[in-house]
């Protein structure tokens, strides 16, 4: 059962997956990942800001219930770390 799935949808709507390749293109950055991508990344955090998580752990624990593949909390840290600020700027910069 998904809860509340309704905030990344609406961002993968006005955001669309060849937009964030373009712009991710543009910084110079590529994406290698099969499951953790950087729009899971995006919904990630867009959930975690609307549901106020406590930490990377809780939002894994949890992410499964919103619609996110399972991962292991120490995965949404170090793909943050791995993707360019410049991505994140640009693409909150498109909405």
């Amino acid at each position: 059962m998904h809860k509340h799935t309704t905030l990344p949808n609406l961002m993968q709507k006005i955001v669309s997956a060849e937009d964030l390749q373009s712009i991710t293109e543009a910084v110079g950055y590529h994406d290698t990942s099969r499951t953790f991508t950087v729009r899971t990344l995006v919904d990630f955090f867009l959930l975690a800001a609307l549901h106020e998580w406590k930490s990377f752990r809780h939002g894994a624990d949890v992410a499964k219930m919103y619609g996110l593949p399972t991962f292991h909390y120490s995965t949404v840290s170090k793909k943050a770390k791995e993707v360019p600020y410049e991505v994140m700027k640009r693409l909150f910069a498109l909405v």
